[in-house]
């Protein structure tokens, strides 16, 4: 009898401690459910690089922030999807990752058209979406509550550029650019900034986004003779009308490339090679920049990236994207989607970028970030605007054609 009892009790207490460890367990398996992000971004089309670069961003802070133990002890996972650089498309698989996938968080895609396309969705479902790609002001005049902009509006984006032009004396400009809407946003702030300074603007010519053959365009641009030629598109485009400037020897006494100068592989084998010296941009972050942790994160990029040599300010973006969205979550202390909203809009800090990430509360456009200018100069780019960030004197007038080794 003593036995089934003592038999009994032992089974009991097994029981009970086992029934104790579960109970105990469940919540820690609960807080260490996978916080999933949803991604539909740019892997393949005409954007596709910077998307890739953006979303290798979003990688690296994952990676820094899972070695902190996640997001409130949620391990940071991300359900990715290729919006083919196609504004529907994006908006599609929004809707998708929200309504089918559950998701947690939705982060931002790469491109203005895109972002205004995908916006529409998360602003209806009121999540929170930092957009690390783009700068044009188009997304962010609807009086939208939950979308937030990394880098500065582009209105401005050239002042750095042409205020050293205006110094060295130049007087006329003339502008193609691709009619996509950060490209043509560009331009007209750059026609705007050209007349404010007293720059006469010879012509502003348009192309459809997928045109390869500039031929007409440009001998128009050579007939004008203009002393600023402004060649506005994403990096496919930039680079073959930069190209065609040489075989159509197109001499404008200084060439301004954006965004395709903006690319280390610009000044490449790869890309324009040694023509690439003397053409000059803007730029948001650069890996040798003097900003809070910047030299740490370059390392931990080649670090983890080592099959690729080449970085850009797209990296920085896609990457600073992750870190307001967890500075956010940790000041609320919960994955609110309203109050992260509200801590966004309110947030202000030093970071990797030049100046500092502060939006406009109302809009949520940036109002912190400040924009550089560059020169591509023995193979390298340098700062040459603000002088008290610069590396390098701005070279002008760029030599012909003919008169290059």
């Amino acid at each position: 009898m003593r036995a089934y009892v003592k038999r009994g009790l032992c089974l009991f207490v097994g029981l009970a401690f086992a029934l104790g460890v579960v109970l105990a367990a469940a919540p820690a398996r609960a807080e260490k459910k996978p916080l999933v992000i949803g991604v539909a971004i740019a892997l393949t089309g005409k954007v596709s690089k910077s998307g890739k670069l953006t979303l290798r961003g979003y990688e690296m802070w994952q990676r820094d922030v899972n070695a902190k133990g996640g997001l409130l002890g949620r391990k940071v996972t991300f359900k990715v999807y290729d919006d083919e650089s196609n504004p529907t498309t994006g908006a599609k698989l929004v809707e998708r990752l929200i309504n089918r996938d559950k998701v947690d968080m939705i982060f931002g895609p790469f491109s203005s058209p895109v972002t205004y396309a995908t916006s529409t969705v998360t602003e209806k479902y009121r999540y929170p979406m930092i957009a690390g790609g783009s700068s044009s002001s188009k997304p962010f005049s609807r009086g939208y509550k939950y979308l937030f902009q990394v880098m500065r509006v582009n209105n401005h984006a050239l002042l750095g550029n042409l205020s050293l032009l205006k110094e060295k004396g130049a007087k006329t400009i003339a502008i193609i650019h691709s009619a996509s809407i950060y490209p043509a946003s560009l331009a007209k702030g750059v026609v705007k900034l050209s007349k404010e300074l007293g720059f006469k603007v010879l012509s502003v010519d348009k192309y459809p986004p997928k045109t390869t053959d500039f031929t007409s365009l440009l001998l128009k641009a050579k007939g004008l003779n203009p002393d600023v030629l402004c060649l506005f598109g994403y990096y496919p485009d930039g680079l073959a009308i930069s190209k065609q400037v040489k075989e159509l020897d197109v001499n404008p006494r200084h060439l301004n490339v954006m965004l395709g100068a903006s690319y280390d592989e610009y000044g490449s084998k790869k890309g324009a090679g040694q023509d690439a010296n003397f053409v000059s941009g803007y730029t948001g972050w650069e890996p040798f920049m003097d900003t809070p942790g910047n030299k740490e994160f370059v390392k931990k990029y080649f670090d983890q990236y080592k099959d690729e040599r080449l970085m850009d300010s797209h990296v920085a973006y896609g990457y600073l994207v992750g870190e307001v969205m967890e500075r956010a979550v940790n000041q609320v202390g919960s994955f609110d989607r309203d109050k992260i909203r509200d801590a966004i809009a309110s947030m202000k800090f030093s970071s990797l970028m030049p100046g500092q990430f502060r939006v406009d509360p109302k809009s949520g456009m940036q109002l912190g970030h400040e924009w550089a200018a560059f020169q591509w100069q023995n193979g390298k780019k340098v700062i040459v605007w603000p002088k008290n960030v610069a590396t390098g004197e701005f070279v002008y007038p760029t030599p012909r054609w003919r008169e290059r080794n």
